[in-house]
């Protein structure tokens, strides 16, 4: 199962989201991986034990399907490629899922008040998983 990207040129990393998200929860919570770098049993590992997942849309994040009941998954997407795999995410009842085109990335602070959303929300699934808030 291929864990690399298979659009690289593609690939858009998180600098902006991971700098203001380890400054608001703590570098203890947020955690930052290549997942390319990665066998397919660290990456389930990863997922499952994510209460918020962020990850470029593809093969990477097929690892979502590791993910716990009440934990949220933000998909970032191209526009005019589709979202491909749009059954399996929209029918998922045990992870939310929230889809965010690149496009939107330019406005970090909507992107970044999306994640503060669901840390609340997974906190009440997951009383006190999130540390520094």
């Amino acid at each position: 199962m291929p864990v690399g990207s298979s659009w690289p040129d593609k690939v858009y990393m998180f600098n902006e989201e991971i700098l203001l998200a380890q400054a608001k929860y703590g570098n203890d919570t947020v955690r930052v991986v290549n997942m390319a770098s990665m066998t397919i049993a660290e990456q389930a590992s990863l997922a499952h034990n994510s209460a918020i997942f962020l990850t470029n849309h593809g093969g990477g994040s097929a690892v979502t399907k590791f993910l716990q009941q009440g934990a949220a998954a933000f998909i970032f997407y191209q526009d005019g490629l589709g979202k491909f795999d749009h059954s399996f995410y929209e029918s998922t009842d045990y992870f939310r899922t929230i889809w965010v085109t690149v496009d939107e990335r330019q406005h970090i602070n909507r992107t970044m008040a999306l994640i503060d959303l669901e840390v609340e929300k997974v906190k009440l699934e997951w009383p006190n998983i999130v540390a520094g808030n």
